[in-house]
């Protein structure tokens, strides 16, 4: 445990009453450090006798049930900031034209049109392409959002060079669908 000098903290913590744990605290200083050390040894040897078990329940949960083991939201901290949660596990961003297309998702390869992929937020550049056609990109923003979208690109356009092309067009989509009977009840607590 590091305990930092008196004069290194936040103004708003020298004040008399935190003195008074302070000295408490400085004084135990070298028991708080051995309990420290055992907490880090006794941790490593639990971890090393769980990590086993620990991995079959998490592979009977992944296989058991759709989604994350692990279920996050978002939580308010101490400061009213909300920490990030990601609310994209478990749902779909499917891809249904133009049909025949390869679909690559950030220059990784995904399959041919109709076709989906993990939900996960932020930008992503999606590149279509197809023999006899120019290649096409577009980037799309998927917000942290629940539920599964669906998007209808454009026809592409026939061309006998291979250049590519990123559109400005924007892609049909379907808004956000959840699947609430199945979602809710598979989210664990």
């Amino acid at each position: 445990m590091e305990l930092r000098p008196w004069q290194l903290l936040p103004d708003e913590m020298r004040t008399k009453e935190v003195r008074k744990y302070y000295n408490i605290l400085m004084k135990h200083r070298m028991w708080l450090e051995m309990k420290r050390v055992l907490d880090v040894i006794v941790a490593g040897i639990m971890l090393a006798v769980l990590i086993i078990p620990m991995g079959i329940i998490a592979l009977a949960i992944r296989l058991d049930s759709p989604g994350p083991v692990f279920f996050r939201q978002a939580r308010v901290t101490q400061y009213g900031r909300i920490t990030a949660a990601d609310n994209t596990s478990g749902y779909k961003v499917s891809i249904t034209a133009p049909k025949g297309a390869v679909l690559y998702v950030n220059s990784e390869y995904i399959g041919t049109v109709p076709c989906s992929f993990d939900k996960s937020s932020g930008k992503k550049t999606i590149t279509l392409s197809q023999n006899g056609y120019n290649t096409v990109s577009y980037t799309i923003s998927i917000a942290n959002t629940a539920g599964d979208l669906t998007y209808a690109f454009p026809e592409m356009i026939s061309g006998g060079t291979q250049e590519t092309t990123t559109q400005v067009q924007v892609p049909t989509v379907t808004p956000a669908t959840t699947k609430s009977s199945t979602k809710q009840s598979t989210k664990r607590r």
